[in-house]
This record gives C-alpha cells, structure tokens and sequence, in this order.
C-alpha cells in the first residue's frame, strides 16, 4: 500500500469482498499495527464508526458523550454534523431519552447517526466509516458528507458499497487482492479503470435487484 490522503477530504474506499478494505480502515486507526513500513498521521484523536451501531442501553446524551466530559452544547453540535439533532429534538425526553439495549427504540440509520456523533463529540483527525451510512436514505447522507466536508475537521476514509455514496466522495481507492488498484476520482475510474467500473454496476445491480 502507497497511499497518501489530504487532510479535510473524504475519500471512499471501495472493492470486492476479501479485497483488505477493513484491514487497511484498522491500520488507519490503529487497531491493527502495520506488518511493515510506516503509517504517518495528523495529530490528533482517531475514530472509526461501524456499519452496525454499538449503543448502550442509556440515554442519547449518554451514548453520544460516552467516555468524553462533553458539554451539551457540543453534544448538539455533534448530533447536527451527523445529521441527527432534528430526529433527537422529536423524541419524548430528547437527549435524555432512553433508547434501549442496543439502542432498539430507534431505527437502523438513527443507530447510526448517534453512532457517527459519537465519534464526531471527539473531534477526530481522522475519521473512518466502515459502510456507516449504508441504512440511510441517499438525501441524508448527502446532508451528512456535506457538513464533513464544510468543518474540514477531519480527514475522512469511508468504505462504501452504494454508488450515491461513492460519487460524493473527493476521490476513490480501489482495492483488489490487497493492493490499491486504482486512486482517482469516481468518474476517472469509471472511464479508466474496467475493475472498478464492474464492481459499481454490480452494487447498482445488487441495489436494484437485478440479478
């Protein structure tokens, strides 16, 4: 692996299955150390956020500052950049509404929003998301990389496997058999690439049921 990500970006990270996305996203991290050669990264924390949201059985507010001292008042601001406060502001006790053993009163894509504030309470340097996004609406997400995007906070490593999700990516690295395969833009690699350009109409085909 060569590779060299710009702070403030959002980069997807996209191939087959078995193609080291995740090993690559825990190297990034540091949950997994490099076998070889040298890992080099802004100062600052690291997040990463899961497409399946770990909640505890507590409070919104409690999930969101867990492990940090965070006022409410950057709670909020965490809940906004993930695109959540509104859906949050509804519930009955708002942040301190209970939501359950696994965060079970709330939807798949609120799971993951609380989730994604979890990580963004922190202000990471980087911040990678493991397909976090996959439970939302294509709207939302949009909503979501756009206000990344406008706090140039963190750098930010996603791997995605819907196509809406991808071209709203600054650039993309392909992956296959464990090496970059490619490093453009989704439309550079569309053109460019044959690999990367069968693996999309396969996600579009897979989204669209076509078999």
């Amino acid at each position: 692996i060569d590779l060299r990500l710009p702070a403030g970006t959002i980069t997807a990270l996209v191939g087959p299955t078995g193609s080291g996305k995740s090993t690559l996203a825990d190297v990034v991290v540091g949950l997994v150390p490099a076998s070889s050669g040298s890992v080099a990264l802004a100062p600052g924390p690291r997040s990463i956020v899961f497409q399946e949201a770990f909640l505890i059985a507590g409070s919104v507010r409690a999930n969101v500052a867990f492990g940090t001292h965070a006022a409410t008042e950057q709670i909020w601001d965490a809940l906004h950049r993930a695109a959540a406060d509104e859906f949050v502001r509804a519930l009955p006790e708002g942040l301190d509404t209970i939501v359950g053993e696994r965060g079970e009163s709330l939807s798949g894509g609120q799971r993951q929003r609380v989730a994604l504030a979890r990580a963004l309470v922190r202000h990471p340097s980087i911040l990678v998301l493991d397909d976090t996004t996959s439970a939302l609406d294509p709207a939302t997400e949009t909503v979501i990389l756009d206000r990344l995007r406008a706090s140039l906070e963190a750098t930010v490593l996603m791997i995605a496997s819907r196509p809406s999700t991808i071209a709203l990516a600054d650039g993309v690295v392909f992956m296959s058999g464990g090496r970059i395969a490619a490093h453009g833009t989704h439309h550079e690699l569309l053109a460019q690439e044959p690999g990367y350009r069968e693996i999309v109409e396969a996600f579009e085909a897979d989204r669209s049921g076509v078999r």
